[in-house]
């Protein structure tokens, strides 16, 4: 892949003017990493891939909304997604620290419970 003047920006080369020296040996080692990681993301189609499988998973999630009291929604795109856990649906009150602390323990270890709301982030490369 050839680079031309489309493919930087010059308001961060500039910013880089004055380290110069010190990058100038690894200059090209980047922005070549960088090319190819921008070709592996459009050659294997990682976007579409992630988008396509995140509304699944999405869908798929949305279904404990109906099945269990404590699921108040059930949000996100792509691959990022929160399940929202509440004590009330109507009102969206959180959890009492104490009910959450049983599900919390399980879920810490897993690490996808953030506060109140349950983020399973799986990996944006999933083929």
């Amino acid at each position: 892949m050839m680079f031309n003047s489309s493919y930087y920006q010059p308001i961060i080369v500039d910013s880089l003017s004055s380290i110069k020296s010190t990058l100038q040996h690894i200059w090209g080692n980047v922005a070549c990493t960088v090319a190819s990681v921008i070709d592996v993301i459009k050659e294997d189609k990682l976007q579409e891939n992630a988008q396509q499988l995140g509304s699944y998973f999405l869908l798929e999630l949305a279904k404990l909304r109906d099945e269990f009291e404590i699921v108040g929604d059930v949000r996100g795109k792509g691959f990022m997604i929160g399940v929202e856990l509440v004590a009330d649906k109507e009102s969206k009150v959180t959890l009492p620290a104490d009910q959450v602390g049983a599900i919390f323990e399980d879920m810490k270890e897993m690490r996808v419970l953030n506060g109140k709301v349950f983020k399973p982030f799986p990996t944006f490369f999933i083929l």
